[in-house]
């Protein structure tokens, strides 16, 4: 896992990885613009073992607690059953696995962290499962992190949900999270990676314009990394540089995190 409020360093960019997944996370390429307490709010993290790999990014809001909460949460109390040996969960299964996840993560942000005045800190979430030996890939998505499906020619990008909302906040409860949920699921024969990452990338006025092609050239360049055990690391490395490159030109900052769970040879 990477913590936002541990690396606070403009431009500079923290990578870990091992075996098919890695995370990087920066406070941006340039200082925010907007209201903001802490200068690192978002967090990431991945899980992997024989069977899949998890990815997991936060984009925090009032601060970096809940988005530390939520990826700690994610890996530390989920990980395990999600990369276990049953076989995972299909369509509205899914769906309903999402939403309780989203749930559980949303009532431990309630119980970790404290409610100042009125902005609480909460969280964006976006989450990946990739199961290959069941050609399956489960996502999730709250607020406006994005998931991103790579194939070697082009790159699907998940929507988002209905009612953009944030983990954390004391007024929502399960009726007023309902449609704040986007998740599905998706083969992943022909995909050469799956990719997560912070608003950072995507958000009009800090981001790219187009941040399904920015993925697509930072995997594409990715695959040319000295071995194929580098080729996470290089790519969420790539997605973040392209970011915070992005946050240089127009003068405004967000942080970014990505995560990346490489599947092709």
């Amino acid at each position: 896992m990477l913590h936002g409020f541990e690396h606070t360093v403009l431009e500079s960019i923290s990578c870990v990885a091992e075996g098919p997944a890695a995370i990087a996370i920066s406070r941006g390429g340039a200082k925010k613009t907007y209201h903001h307490r802490d200068p690192n709010e978002d967090a990431c993290g991945f899980s992997w073992n024989e069977r899949g790999t998890l990815l997991v990014v936060a984009d925090g809001h009032a601060g970096a607690d809940a988005a530390q909460v939520a990826v700690e949460r994610v890996i530390e109390e989920h990980a395990e059953r999600l990369l276990g040996g049953g076989t995972p969960d299909t369509g509205e299964r899914w769906e309903h696995a999402a939403f309780e996840l989203v749930l559980d993560i949303h009532e431990e942000i309630l119980r970790r962290t404290e409610v100042v005045a009125e902005h609480p800190t909460r969280t964006t979430l976006s989450v990946a499962l990739a199961r290959p030996a069941e050609d399956w890939l489960g996502w999730l998505s709250v607020g406006d992190s994005l998931c991103f499906r790579a194939e070697p020619d082009r790159v699907w990008k998940s929507t988002l949900p209905k009612r953009i909302t944030y983990l954390g906040s004391p007024r929502d409860d399960r009726a007023r999270l309902a449609n704040a949920v986007a998740s599905g699921t998706a083969p992943l024969a022909g995909a050469r990676a799956i990719a997560l990452a912070t608003d950072g990338l995507s958000e009009e006025g800090i981001g790219v314009a187009t941040p399904a092609d920015a993925v697509h050239r930072a995997l594409a360049a990715a695959q040319s990394a000295p071995t194929p055990d580098l080729r996470p690391l290089d790519a969420a490395r790539r997605i973040a540089q392209t970011a915070n490159d992005a946050h240089r030109e127009q003068r405004a900052g967000d942080n970014i995190a990505t995560a990346v769970a490489w599947l092709a040879p």
